[in-house]
């Protein structure tokens, strides 16, 4: 209690015993409040960590899709090229600026005839800009770059593209200026768009062209080793989503998740 003695106030040993109580509980309850904060400021800080580690091992994990499957995958070839055939390895090697890095690696083999040109189909927004080391071999043999053209466009049945069964838009491969010929080649690049079903189209030096024999509408089944309605793998319209921004979104959800709980206790415990 408090002595009234005149013109000021007296405290009494009692009354400090209970002031200095009170203080202590209000630097116990502020301590606690502080190491809780620190508390969800660590559990935001291992989330984040795990959220990263678990993108990474996702890059790290590659996956591979490889084709055709003999009986779901067919070719329509003219000449020597009746028996042709065509392989593919689609993998995921990494990334790039934050998206997921694909390398497209295509072999056609005609027949008697050398290859003249092979075209990919790639969705209809890309550019050549769009795919990087591009090589171009014969069996064991690796064509310089000096000497391979490659070039996004419109491709259309004509004199350069006889037999074409529709006009569709691709990646034509050829090259130039190069004395060596082959009736089997194997082109690989590289971009960050991802693999849907597509269609493609070889010719050789003359008029004796192949193509997969369902050439046409794509089916939007994901993306698989093996073959889906005799198509082969080519690069899609959209890019996979950047996966750091992934993480840190991750991250900082949970960190606004915990910062409105500790609110929510601030609000009740003043409520109260």
């Amino acid at each position: 209690m408090v002595e009234n003695h005149g013109s000021y106030c007296h405290e009494t040993k009692s009354t400090r015993m209970s002031l200095s109580h009170n203080n202590k509980l209000h630097w116990t309850e502020g301590g606690l409040r502080m190491k809780n904060l620190s508390k969800a400021l660590l559990v935001s800080a291992a989330l984040i960590a795990l959220g990263f580690s678990l993108t990474s091992r996702a890059v790290a994990s590659s996956v591979e899709y490889t084709g055709p499957a003999p009986e779901s995958f067919s070719i329509t070839g003219t000449g020597g090229w009746n028996g042709a055939t065509m392989a593919w390895t689609v993998n995921q090697i990494g990334t790039e600026d934050g998206y997921i890095l694909w390398e497209y690696s295509y072999t056609f083999t005609g027949g008697v005839s050398d290859v003249s040109h092979l075209i990919i189909e790639v969705s209809d927004e890309r550019s050549i800009d769009d795919f990087s080391n591009i090589t171009l071999a014969f069996g064991d043999t690796q064509v310089d770059t000096e000497f391979i053209k490659a070039e996004v466009g419109t491709f259309s049945q004509d004199g350069s593209n006889p037999g074409l069964p529709s006009s569709f838009y691709g990646i034509k491969f050829e090259i130039v200026n190069y004395t060596g010929e082959s009736p089997s080649w194997t082109v690989t690049f590289q971009t960050i768009y991802a693999p849907v079903w597509g269609d493609f189209y070889a010719k050789d030096g003359v008029s004796v062209y192949a193509y997969n024999t369902s050439f046409g509408t794509d089916p939007t089944d994901p993306a698989s080793s093996g073959s889906v309605n005799g198509k082969l793998l080519v690069p899609d319209t959209t890019a996979a989503v950047p996966l750091p921004s992934a993480a840190l979104l991750l991250g900082s959800g949970l960190m606004g998740i915990i910062a409105a709980k500790r609110r929510n206790r601030f609000k009740n415990t003043n409520n109260a």
